[in-house]
């Protein structure tokens, strides 16, 4: 399901970029880094790859992942470790993982003298989760405090037909919640 982490996180985070979402505790914004560019697009574009990127980040906790591989002998050491220690979507795919990759977004944005990483790693992270939960398996979303697994509907398998029918579904989504209003008001 790594490529379908990586799409849906980086078309999540398009969508909220195009459209902030209001809420009753206010509007809720795609995050941008700060502070290591004068370009605006540029900064988004960099954005939306770190989100995207981080969208696979969760999935450290299971060797042979996209996580896994991606910076090569270390990433896969690192996994090796955390699967034997965690077991896969352990602590990694709860509150407490989404928060401690967010806190230490934030601590190395700092150490690179930029801000928003953490809410750009927190956001890909996020929607990994999400996603995870569509799943039979689940997510252990309360880790350590309790076990049990979040299972949200469709409950499929990743790598069957309802993986790509629910990507395919859910990009739609997101498009149309992106643009659909400025369509709508073109036409008038």
């Amino acid at each position: 399901m790594g490529r379908s982490h990586l799409v849906l996180a980086g078309a999540a985070y398009a969508a909220l970029y195009l459209r902030p979402l209001d809420t009753p505790f206010g509007t809720l914004a795609a995050p941008v880094l700060d502070g290591f560019t004068t370009d605006p697009r540029f900064a988004v574009i960099t954005s939306l790859a770190i989100a995207a990127a981080c969208g696979l980040a969760p999935d450290i906790d299971k060797r042979g992942s996209w996580a896994s591989r991606s910076l090569g002998l270390p990433t896969r050491w690192l996994s090796w470790g955390i699967e034997h220690s965690f077991g896969h979507r352990g602590g990694f795919h709860s509150l407490l993982g989404l928060i401690a990759a967010y806190l230490l977004g934030n601590l190395l944005g700092g150490l690179l003298g930029v801000t928003g990483l953490g809410a750009l790693i927190g956001f890909g992270w996020g929607v990994h989760l999400f996603t995870d939960a569509w799943t039979k398996h689940g997510i252990p979303l309360f880790w350590p405090l309790h076990v049990g697994r979040v299972r949200l509907p469709p409950w499929m398998t990743t790598g069957t037909t309802l993986e790509a029918v629910m990507l395919v579904v859910t990009l739609g989504a997101l498009a149309a919640y992106a643009v659909g209003p400025m369509v709508a008001a073109s036409r008038f």
